[in-house]
C-alpha cells in the first residue's frame, strides 16, 4: 500500500508538470527569456511576466523610463539572458548594456529622459546625451589600458579631456602589429595636432581636402619629392601613416590634388594669409625680427615666362622667385612666389600692413640683403622698418671715424663689436635723394668696419645692428637647408596655358637708339679728349695759328653735337614698353602656382615642426652635437604599428648605443603626455622595443 501511495503521487506530479508544459507550448504568445521566465507581450504598453509557467505580474513598458526600470531589473535580478530579452522587445543588445551600465552607475535617475525643462526642476540632475557619454568613458578606459601595456611607463593623467572625433575617415582601420618602414614619421603627428593645431585649422578652410596637404607632408618627411616617385614606396606601409589601409592609385592622389587646387584657386592666397596668422597666434614663430631673401626656381621649358636672377649662375633665366620670411631661429614665418623678378618691396609693404595689425601696431624690423638696395626704393619703403648692407661704401671714409665715435658695444659668435651711428644722404642718378640712419660696425679682432643703413628712427642702434648680424650665417643659409628637406622646386601642377597680366618688354628700338646715342656721346668725348691734346701756338703777332687736325676735330665736334641732339629728339618719341606680342608674336605665360602654394604650405609645416622636435629632443641629449643625427635616425627608423578602436600605437626600434636609446625612450614619453589625435578621436601612443609583442602584463 505504501508503494501505490507514492507512486500514485508520482504519477500525479508528472501529469501536472506536462499539463503545465504543454499549455506553456501551446501559447505561442509566450517568449522565453531564459532562468524559466517568460513574458507576453499584451500591448504596446503592457507585458506580463511569468516564472515556471507561473503568472507573476504585468508591468507597464510605457514611457519609456518603465521600459528601462523593467528591462535592467530582468536582467540584474532576475538574471534573464539579454539577447532573447531584447528580441522579445523589439531593442537592440546594446541598449540594454547602455542601460545597464548607466543604473550602475547614476541608478534609476539615470535612466531617466532628459526633457526640455527637466533641468530648471532639478540642476544637479544628469543630464547630456547618457549613451555617447557612456562610450566615450569606456574609450577612455580602453586607452589607459592600452597606456598600460606599453614597455616605456610615463605618468598616467586621469583627468584627461574628454576625445572629440576629429575624422573618420583616417586611421578607422583596426589590425594588430605591423611592420612599417616608415615609422618614424609619426612623431610629426604630434606637432601637428599639438604644437601647430593643424587639423582644426584646415578643417576650417578646406575641410576633406586636408589630406592632401598631409600627403605632401608625409611625401617630404620622407623626401619624396614628387608624386611620381610615390611608385618606388611601400604603398601599404605608406599609406598606414597617412591613416589609409593602403596609399590610393596614381590616378586617385592626382584626382583627389586636382580637385583641391581647383577647388581652392579663388581662396588659396586668403587660406596661406590665415596660415600665417595661426602661426603667429600659436606662438610658432617670431615676429619681432624677420629675415628675406628670395630662391630663385628655373623654368627649362619651350614657353615664354618672365626672367629672374638666377644667383647660381650669374644671369637672367626663365623662371618664378620664390621669396621666404624666416624668423631668428630659422622658421618660415611667410612666403610668396613671383613671376620672374621677384617684387621685395611688395612683400615687405605686404607683411608690415598684415602684421602690424595682428602684433598690436608693432611692425617687425626686416632685414634683407643688397638687392633692395635704391633710392628709390628707400623713399617707397620710408614709412616701414627695413634694414640693410651699405652699398659702395667709401672704405676711406668708413676707417676716418674717431674711435670716440664708437660708444655702443656688442658681442656676436664670441666675437666683439663697437657701433657707431650717424645720418648719411644718398642719391641716384635721376637726382633722387635721402637720408638715412646709418650705422657703421667696428669688429675688433679684426680691426674691420662696415656699415648698415636702416629707415628705423626708433630702435636702439645695438638692437638694429644686433638684429642685421643674425641675418648672418644660419638664416643666409635656410634655403640650402629647406631644399634639402622639402624640395623648393617641386611644383605638383604645373600649367603654362594662362597668359601673364604683364606683357610689357622693353621696347627694341627705343634700347636701340640709347645705344647709338651712347655711342654718339663716346665719339664726343673721344673727340674732345683729341682737342684737348693739341697745344694751342700763337705767331708774332698774337694771333692764333691755323692747325688743320685741329680745324677738322672741331668740325667733327659740331657734327657730333648736331646728331646728338636729333638722337635726343628720336629717343624721347620712342616709348620705354610695349607689348611682347607686337615684338615677337608670342606672348607670356604664367607659371601656374595653384598647387605650389600647397606644396610650400606642408614644406613650412614640415620645417616649423622639425625645429620644434629638434628643440625637444635636444633636452635629453648629452652632446648637442648629435641632436639632429640622432632624431634623423628615429624619423628614418623602422617599427610596428598597431589599430584598435581607441588607439594607435606606433612600437618603434631602438637605437643601438645606450644614451641614444634613453634619449629615443624620454623623447616618446614626453609625445604620449600630449594625448595626440588621430581618426575618430584615437590616442597615439609611441613605444620603443626590438619584439612588437614584448608587452607588460
Amino acid at each position: 500500500m505504501i508503494i501505490n501511495f507514492f507512486t500514485c503521487n508520482f504519477v500525479a506530479k508528472v501529469m501536472r508538470m506536462t499539463t503545465l508544459f504543454n499549455n506553456i507550448q501551446i501559447d505561442s504568445q509566450l517568449k522565453p527569456l531564459g532562468k524559466n521566465y517568460a513574458i507576453k507581450v499584451k500591448s504596446g504598453e503592457l507585458i506580463e511576466i511569468f516564472h515556471n509557467g507561473q503568472f507573476q505580474k504585468v508591468a507597464r513598458i510605457a514611457p519609456s523610463i518603465e521600459k528601462r526600470l523593467i528591462v535592467v531589473d530582468l536582467v540584474e535580478r532576475c538574471g534573464v539572458e539579454k539577447k532573447k530579452l531584447a528580441d522579445a522587445l523589439g531593442i537592440s543588445r546594446q541598449s540594454i548594456d547602455t542601460w545597464i551600465a548607466i543604473y550602475q552607475k547614476r541608478g534609476a535617475e539615470g535612466l531617466v529622459n532628459n526633457t526640455k525643462d527637466s533641468w530648471k526642476k532639478n540642476p544637479k540632475r544628469f543630464t547630456g546625451n547618457k549613451a555617447r557619454e557612456l562610450e566615450e568613458e569606456n574609450k577612455t578606459n580602453q586607452q589607459r589600458k592600452q597606456k598600460r601595456e606599453l614597455c616605456i611607463d610615463f605618468e598616467d593623467d586621469s583627468t584627461g579631456n574628454q576625445i572629440q572625433p576629429t575624422d573618420k575617415e583616417l586611421f578607422s582601420e583596426e589590425h594588430d602589429y605591423q611592420g612599417n618602414r616608415y615609422a618614424g614619421s609619426f612623431l610629426f603627428w604630434p606637432m601637428f595636432d599639438n604644437y601647430y593645431g593643424i587639423n582644426k585649422f584646415l578643417n576650417k578652410h578646406i575641410g576633406e581636402n586636408k589630406i592632401v596637404i598631409f600627403l605632401f607632408a608625409m611625401m617630404q618627411v620622407n623626401r619624396i619629392f614628387s608624386v611620381e616617385q610615390l611608385k618606388t614606396v611601400y604603398k601599404g606601409e605608406f599609406g598606414k601613416i597617412l591613416g589609409f589601409k593602403r596609399l590610393p592609385s596614381a590616378p586617385e592622389l592626382w584626382k583627389r590634388i586636382h580637385d583641391h587646387v581647383n577647388q581652392t584657386k579663388e581662396t588659396s592666397k586668403k587660406t596661406i594669409k590665415a596660415f600665417f596668422k595661426h602661426q603667429i597666434s600659436r606662438g610658432i614663430v617670431s615676429i619681432c625680427n624677420l629675415f628675406i631673401d628670395g630662391h630663385f626656381i628655373p623654368y627649362y621649358g619651350k614657353e615664354k615666362v618672365h626672367k629672374g636672377w638666377y644667383t647660381q649662375r650669374g644671369m637672367a633665366m626663365p623662371g618664378v622667385t620664390a621669396i621666404y620670411a624666416h624668423d631668428q631661429r630659422g622658421r618660415v614665418a611667410w612666403f610668396d612666389i613671383y613671376d620672374g623678378k621677384a617684387d621685395i618691396v611688395s612683400a615687405v609693404r605686404e607683411i608690415h600692413e598684415d602684421w602690424k595689425a595682428i602684433n598690436m601696431e608693432i611692425a617687425p624690423l626686416i632685414a634683407i640683403d643688397r638687392e633692395i638696395w635704391g633710392v628709390d626704393n628707400f623713399c617707397e619703403l620710408q614709412p616701414y622698418k627695413i634694414v640693410t648692407w651699405e652699398k659702395f661704401s667709401d672704405e676711406a671714409q668708413l676707417y676716418g671715424i674717431e674711435e670716440s665715435a664708437f660708444c655702443h658695444e656688442l658681442t656676436w659668435k664670441k666675437k666683439r663689436y663697437k657701433i657707431s651711428e650717424d645720418e648719411k644722404t644718398y642719391k641716384d642718378n635721376e637726382g633722387n635723394q635721402i637720408k638715412m640712419r646709418r650705422i657703421v660696425y667696428w669688429k675688433i679682432s679684426a680691426d674691420h668696419r662696415f656699415a648698415i643703413v636702416t629707415t628705423d628712427k626708433q630702435t636702439p642702434a645695438a638692437e638694429v645692428a644686433q638684429a642685421m648680424l643674425n641675418r648672418w650665417g644660419s638664416n643666409e643659409n635656410t634655403f640650402k637647408y629647406m631644399n634639402k628637406r622639402v624640395g623648393m622646386h617641386y611644383n605638383p601642377t604645373f600649367d603654362l596655358s594662362r597668359e601673364s597680366e604683364t606683357q610689357h618688354i622693353k621696347n627694341p628700338e627705343h634700347t636701340k637708339a640709347a645705344k647709338q646715342m651712347a655711342n654718339i656721346k663716346n665719339q664726343i668725348r673721344k673727340c674732345e679728349q683729341s682737342l684737348g691734346k693739341i697745344n694751342i701756338t700763337t705767331d708774332k703777332a698774337g694771333a692764333l695759328r691755323k692747325n688743320a687736325t685741329r680745324d677738322k676735330l672741331q668740325v667733327k665736334l659740331s657734327l657730333l653735337k648736331e646728331k646728338l641732339q636729333a638722337q635726343q629728339t628720336i629717343l624721347e618719341a620712342l616709348p620705354k614698353f610695349t607689348e611682347l606680342e607686337k615684338v615677337t608674336g608670342e606672348t607670356y605665360k604664367t607659371y601656374s602656382t595653384d598647387g605650389k602654394v600647397w606644396w610650400d604650405l606642408s614644406g613650412a609645416l614640415i620645417w616649423n615642426s622639425r625645429k620644434k622636435l629638434i628643440e625637444i629632443f635636444s633636452n635629453y641629449m648629452s652632446d648637442n652635437r648629435d641632436t639632429i643625427p640622432v632624431l634623423e635616425a628615429i624619423i628614418k627608423g623602422n617599427g610596428w604599428i598597431k589599430t584598435t578602436r581607441t588607439t594607435v600605437i606606433v612600437r618603434l626600434e631602438p637605437l643601438e648605443r645606450q644614451s641614444y636609446h634613453s634619449a629615443q625612450i624620454q623623447l616618446c614619453r614626453h609625445l604620449n603626455t600630449l594625448k595626440t589625435k588621430l581618426g575618430d578621436g584615437k590616442i597615439l601612443f609611441f613605444d620603443v622595443a626590438s619584439n612588437p609583442y614584448n608587452v607588460q602584463n
